[in-house]
C-alpha cells in the first residue's frame, strides 16, 4: 500500500511526465473544425447543446463526423472513456469502425475482442489528457451498453434505424449522467421511431437539445444526377426521408388518421363520474390495459372518448394486476383477449375483475375501428399515455423495397400490446355493450369537462356531428350491437 506521501509524489511525477510529453509533441486544438466540413456540418459542429441531433439525407456527411467529435470531446472533457454506437454489430464493422480507424490512424490501437480503441501516450499528450479510449457498441443490444462510464460522451450513429432500440438510448443517457457528458445523434430518418419522439420532437422549446437538418445535396461531392435519379425511383415520402432528411409520414402507417396536434390532449384530471371502459391484452410477460372515458353529451352514435390511463406490466399474478387496476377506478365494462383465451378471462373473473370476450375477433376490423374514431374526432388520448402514443405512431404494415404496402402483415405486431388492448376496448364500444347506463342527450353538455379537453375540442371544431362513423361500419361488418 502506498502512503499519502508516496501517492503525492507519484501524482507529481505523472503530471511532470504529461507536461514533458505535451511540450515534446505539441497540443493540437481539436475544437477547430476540419477544413473539409461543409456549411451544414459547421453549423452542427458549433452547437453547445447537451444533445445534438443531425438528421440528414444519405451520404450527406454524418458518420464521418463521429471520429472528430470524439477527439474534440475527449480533449474538452479531460480524456477517459466514451462510446460510439452503431445499430448492429455488422453495420459497425462495415461502416462506423473503418471510418474511425482511418481518422485515428497512428493514434493508438484497436482491440477487437474488447471493441475498444485506446489512444497512445503521445496521442493523449497531443490532446492534453493523461489517457483516453473509445468503446464501440451496437444499439440492438442494450446490455452491451451497460457497466461503464461515458466521461467524454456518446455518439449514436444511424440511430434512426429500426434495430437501434429505445432501451439503448436510455442506457446511454444513464452512462452520461454522472459526468453530464454530451450525446450526438447522426442519422437519416429511416422511419418514425423513438428517435423522432424522444429526441427530435422534444427539442422544440428546449435549449439542451439542438436538431440540424440537411439534405444529401449539402455534401458538395454528392452527384446531382444521382439525386434526380432517386427522385424517379422512390415514392415521394421515401425520397424525402432518405435524401432530404425529412420526417415524412411513411407509407404503411396503420393509424394514418392519428394526428397528435388534434388527438393528444394535455394532461388533466378526468372527472370521477365519467363512465369508463377498459381493454386488456393478456400475457405472462406483457399484460397491457387501457382505460377509455366517455365524454358526457351527445348521443351514442356520436359519443366521444378519451384514453385516460394505460398500463403495461409483466411477470405478475392476476391479483397483482387487479390491485394495480383498482387504483385507476372501477369500469363499467372490460373487454380483452382472443376467443381462445377464456382461461385468462376466468382467472380475472375469479379475482373479482370480470373481462368480457370482445364482440369481434377480426383484428383488421378493430384497427380500422380505431382509425375511424380518430378520423371522426371521437377518440382522444391524454398526453400522459406516452407509451400508447408512441405505439400509435410506430405501428405499420410491412412495406416492400418497391414501396408497396402489404396490408396483411404488420411489422413486429407482437410488440404492440397497448394497441391490442385499445383495439379490444374500441371493439367493445362498437359492440354497444360498454356504456349502458350513460346519460343519453341530444345536445352538447360540456359543463363539467376539464379545461384542457374543452379547449382542444373547441380548437378543432367541436359540435361537428358524425353520421358516417362506426355505427355504419360495424353494421356493414356484421358486428352484433
Amino acid at each position: 500500500m502506498y502512503s499519502h506521501a508516496d501517492l503525492s509524489v507519484i501524482r507529481l511525477r505523472a503530471a511532470a511526465e504529461l507536461e514533458r510529453r505535451r511540450r515534446a509533441v505539441g497540443v493540437i486544438d481539436y475544437s477547430l473544425p476540419r477544413d473539409w466540413f461543409h456549411e451544414d456540418q459547421l453549423r452542427a459542429w458549433a452547437s453547445t447543446a447537451r444533445e445534438v441531433a443531425i438528421v440528414a439525407g444519405s451520404r450527406a456527411g454524418k458518420t464521418c463526423l463521429a471520429p472528430w467529435l470524439a477527439l474534440r470531446e475527449i480533449q474538452a472533457r479531460g480524456g477517459n472513456g466514451g462510446v460510439i454506437v452503431s445499430p448492429t454489430y455488422a453495420l459497425m464493422e462495415r461502416a462506423l469502425l473503418p471510418t474511425c480507424l482511418s481518422a485515428w490512424r497512428g493514434m493508438g490501437e484497436y482491440s477487437e475482442s474488447k471493441r475498444r480503441f485506446t489512444f497512445s501516450a503521445s496521442s493523449c499528450a497531443s490532446m492534453g489528457v493523461e489517457r483516453a479510449w473509445v468503446w464501440f457498441g451496437y444499439g440492438e443490444n442494450p446490455d452491451s451498453l451497460e457497466s461503464f462510464e461515458a466521461q467524454w460522451g456518446a455518439i449514436l450513429d444511424e440511430c434512426g434505424q429500426r434495430a437501434f432500440r429505445r432501451q439503448s438510448l436510455e442506457a446511454l443517457r444513464r452512462r452520461c449522467a454522472i459526468h453530464q457528458s454530451r450525446l450526438f445523434y447522426l442519422t437519416t430518418p429511416y422511419e418514425w421511431n423513438w428517435f423522432k419522439y424522444d429526441v427530435v420532437d422534444k427539442a422544440a422549446g428546449r435549449d439542451d437539445i439542438d436538431v440540424f437538418n440537411f439534405s444529401s445535396l449539402c455534401n458538395p461531392v454528392f452527384p446531382r444526377e444521382e439525386w434526380e435519379r432517386q427522385q424517379t425511383l422512390l415514392p415521394a415520402w421515401r425520397f424525402d426521408m432518405m435524401y432530404r432528411g425529412l420526417f415524412t409520414r411513411p407509407a404503411g402507417q396503420v393509424f394514418e388518421a392519428f394526428d397528435p396536434d388534434v388527438h393528444v390532449v394535455p394532461n388533466c384530471r378526468i372527472p370521477e363520474p365519467w363512465k369508463r371502459v377498459q381493454g386488456v391484452d393478456f400475457g405472462e410477460a406483457n399484460t397491457a390495459a387501457v382505460w377509455l372515458a366517455r365524454l358526457p353529451g351527445g348521443d351514442e352514435a356520436n359519443a366521444r372518448y378519451v384514453v385516460c390511463d394505460a398500463y403495461h406490466g409483466g411477470h405478475k399474478g392476476i391479483n397483482d394486476h387487479v390491485a394495480n387496476w383498482r387504483e385507476s377506478g372501477e369500469v363499467s365494462a372490460s373487454f380483452g383477449g382472443a376467443p381462445s383465451e377464456d382461461d385468462w378471462r376466468l382467472g380475472f373473473a375469479g379475482a373479482g375483475w370480470p373481462i368480457l370476450r370482445p364482440p369481434s375477433k377480426d383484428r383488421e376490423f378493430g384497427l380500422q375501428a380505431i382509425n375511424a374514431l380518430f378520423a371522426s374526432r371521437r377518440l382522444f388520448v391524454l398526453g400522459s399515455c406516452e407509451a400508447l402514443i408512441k405505439e400509435l405512431f410506430e405501428m405499420s404494415y410491412e412495406v416492400g423495397p418497391d414501396g408497396e404496402v402489404n396490408p396483411l402483415r404488420i411489422q413486429d405486431e407482437r410488440i404492440y400490446h397497448l394497441i391490442a388492448a385499445l383495439r379490444y376496448a374500441v371493439v367493445g364500444i362498437v359492440g354497444g355493450a360498454s356504456f349502458a347506463g350513460c346519460t343519453h342527450v341530444d345536445r352538447e353538455d360540456e359543463s363539467d369537462w376539464p379545461d384542457a379537453i374543452r379547449d382542444r375540442w373547441g380548437r378543432i371544431g367541436g359540435g361537428v356531428r358524425v353520421t358516417d362513423g362506426l355505427v355504419r361500419l360495424s353494421d356493414a361488418l356484421g358486428v352484433v350491437r
